[in-house]
């Protein structure tokens, strides 16, 4: 097989290295079309690492210790954002999931050298759904065999996010950075953990502290407010938890410090989500200190904050049924002692 890998791998970098330059070539007034020709040429480079994952005698050995290093040395080496996101995208796709499994730390360790231009996001998702579904369908033996997927994930995942952080632009006044897709990154990993460790609720006062991190590090450089897809993003990260947990999401550490990222009318979103699972479930209120903390975090709903808008509630229809759905926690409030009951 070396003979063999050899002279495929050849064939790949010396015609990935070809496809890079097709960008330099010509008129800069050609540029885009240029681009639209190597976006249709990149099947070519991808066909050389469909052939190397068929090659005879590629084993899981194989692959760990000799093809990948070279595979991934060869895509970090060629600093162009197009080829480095086309080809960590192939490589999830042509590979076994058995074989990405085994040389998770590696991939993820790859995927934090690549260019920042490159948008992990999609990498990221196709690989942890690829994952997700794979042990979900292995016997629990492999899963075993697997080991702690979830640390390896939450070791490399922060330096991956942070890239979000790092100013893109070339010359000139670099754009805002946009966390967004960073968020969507942690939101793939919410699920996936959520699909594989059901029980582990630890595991998700993690994922939510890592979003706090990162906020508070996008917050720290002064470069701006959050976009409204980041806030639609971190909305969807409190959503979750919330659907699955109830009031136990309030007892984590990490949750209510992400709500504080949130601006004042996603806060209040978020607090009417948390009001309307409770009534439609039918979840009972039985413990004084859990309602002090749902109040607590239902604020924007009951009494006016230092962010409230001037207008709040002139939409005198919109804000009676909001209070109307507050008003309904009162028929939660169940406990065999009618004394613990007064008191809540």
């Amino acid at each position: 097989i070396n003979d063999a890998f050899d002279f495929i791998f050849t064939n790949f970098n010396e015609s990935n290295r070809l496809w890079v330059r097709i960008q330099n070539q010509g008129p800069a007034r050609e540029k885009d079309r240029r681009e639209r020709e190597r976006h249709d040429l990149r099947v070519l480079v991808g066909a050389n690492l469909v052939r190397l994952s068929q090659l005879d005698g590629m084993t899981m050995d194989f692959y760990a210790e000799t093809a990948l290093p070279k595979i991934l040395d060869h895509i970090v080496s060629v600093k162009d954002t197009l080829s480095q996101q086309y080809l960590l995208e192939s490589m999830i796709q042509v590979f076994p999931d058995e074989f990405h499994i085994r040389t998770l730390e590696q991939v993820l360790s790859t995927y934090a050298r690549a260019l920042p231009s490159v948008d992990m996001k999609p990498i990221m998702v196709t690989l942890m759904n690829r994952l997700a579904t794979y042990l979900s369908e292995a016997d629990p033996a492999k899963v075993q065999q697997a080991g702690d997927i979830f640390s390896l994930f939450r070791t490399h995942l922060q330096g991956i996010l942070e890239r979000a952080l790092q100013p893109q632009g070339q010359g000139g006044a670099a754009p805002v950075p946009d966390i967004a897709p960073a968020l969507e990154v942690l939101a793939a990993f919410m699920q996936f953990t959520v699909s594989l460790y059901p029980d582990q609720v630890h595991y998700v006062d993690i994922i939510l502290g890592s979003a706090a991190e990162l906020l508070q590090k996008f917050k720290s450089t002064g470069l701006g407010t959050l976009s409204d897809k980041a806030v639609d993003q971190v909305g969807e990260l409190l959503a979750g938890p919330m659907k699955t947990l109830g009031l136990g999401v309030l007892k984590m550490e990490h949750f209510v410090a992400l709500v504080s990222f949130l601006n004042f009318e996603t806060r209040k979103q978020t607090s009417l989500s948390m009001v309307t699972a409770i009534v439609e479930e039918d979840r009972p209120l039985s413990s004084l200190d859990d309602v002090k903390a749902l109040f607590s975090f239902i604020s924007p709903l009951v009494k006016d904050e230092a962010d409230t808008p001037a207008d709040e509630g002139k939409d005198k229809a919109r804000f009676a049924e909001e209070q109307q759905m507050v008003c309904k926690l009162v028929h939660q409030i169940r406990h065999e002692d009618t004394d613990v009951e007064y008191q809540i």
